[in-house]
């Protein structure tokens, strides 16, 4: 059975779909609260975006070169910190491991909280890009992190790397 509509419907259910696209667009609400805030289904604020080819949050990044660009702007910040500061050679002005020590972790602690920073603001706005980024940001700190402490001698504590033993049939 077919439903009729007068053209007036129609148009209210046009004015919903640019209402909810420009709800989800420029403010920080999901499918979810846009669709509750009209009165209507998620599902169908969905296919409508579905429909649109994916309707993208205004300040989010597009294109891999946006991306990069934010990922560029974080690393800039995180340059203010100043790096551990390696000796001359001269006993006299070498740092002590515990002077190093803590200017890694200070260092560490800044990349850290751009990453918090990045994740917190993508859980806010449910901006899958955004939670990306700060992902692939976070396991390159963790890794860039690790490799510093072992240059500086300030592994985990174990005195020799780990060995693999590999047994073949």
């Amino acid at each position: 059975m077919t439903e009729h509509t007068t053209p007036g419907a129609e148009r209210d259910w046009i004015t919903l779909r640019a209402e909810a696209k420009r709800l989800y667009e420029t403010t920080g609400a999901s499918f979810l609260s846009v669709a509750s805030q009209l009165g209507i289904n998620e599902r169908t604020v969905k296919k409508w975006s579905s429909q649109d080819d994916g309707w993208r949050k205004e300040n989010a990044p597009t294109s891999t070169a946006d991306r990069v660009r934010v990922m560029a702007e974080i690393a800039s910040e995180l340059e203010r910190t100043p790096a551990p500061i390696v000796g001359t050679g001269d006993p006299a002005t070498e740092p002590t491991r515990e002077e190093i020590e803590e200017k890694l972790l200070l260092r560490h602690r800044a990349q850290w909280a751009a990453v918090s920073n990045l994740a917190s603001t993508a859980i806010r706005g449910r901006d899958e890009q955004s939670a990306r980024l700060a992902y692939a940001l976070s396991r390159t700190f963790a890794t860039a992190q690790r490799s510093e402490r072992i240059a500086y001698g300030l592994g985990t504590g174990e005195t020799s790397p780990a060995t693999v033993v590999l047994e073949r049939e």
